[in-house]
């Protein structure tokens, strides 16, 4: 998540003072490699899950990008609902931890069986939530909300693990609006300063 190149930090800079690894291992008990910083240093949000981090960042950026959370208290749970089918109902089933078991015990095939099982089951879940969310350009309405910011990335993950999204009409309809947008194409995981030189678009 990109709300500013100085606000975004991995554990690897644990030899920077302080040690932002050691704070936020404190909280972080799976050790995943995320978390972030305020502008000042006087107060270390260490956050390892990304909904979190998304509420934190939209909370605290008041005027400097999209609301990601609407107004309205039934859109934000609507918004807040397909969030949670991407990050509780696929992404678990995705996670590199479980690919990497099931490619060390069973092989490759089983591997990907695995992955295109679940991300398509969960995808059939949130199509058929768009059905009564959406209503206009995005997943709840006319306006960008977190449900997208989670949408595109799985999309992308459908797409590496030869998923057929084509069969998806809404996902598919959402994700192209979505990936019009300056801010998506600037996330997108091919233009990152890390990202491998064979994957490097501009």
């Amino acid at each position: 998540i990109h709300a500013n190149k100085s606000e975004t930090r991995s554990s690897g800079a644990s030899n920077r003072r302080p040690n932002f690894a050691s704070i936020c291992n404190k909280f972080n008990k799976f050790k995943f490699e995320i978390f972030i910083r305020n502008d000042f240093m006087q107060l270390f949000c260490c956050c390892c899950e990304q909904l979190p981090i998304i509420e934190y960042l939209n909370e605290t950026r008041k005027g400097f990008g999209r609301d990601l959370l609407p107004n309205d208290s039934i859109k934000r749970a609507k918004a807040r609902m397909l969030a949670e089918i991407v990050n509780s109902g696929i992404q678990p089933y995705q996670n590199a931890n479980v690919a990497q078991r099931i490619q060390r015990e069973l092989g490759d095939s089983k591997r990907d069986e695995w992955l295109q099982h679940y991300i398509e089951k969960g995808l059939v879940a949130f199509e058929a939530a768009l059905k009564e969310t959406s209503g206009g350009k995005y997943c709840v309405g006319n306006d960008v909300s977190m449900a997208d910011l989670c949408l595109v990335p799985q999309v992308y993950a459908a797409k590496r693990f030869r998923v057929d999204i084509s069969r998806f009409s809404l996902i598919s309809r959402i994700n192209s609006e979505l990936e019009r947008l300056p801010e998506f194409r600037r996330a997108h995981a091919h233009r990152q300063i890390d990202t491998i030189e064979k994957l490097r678009e501009n």
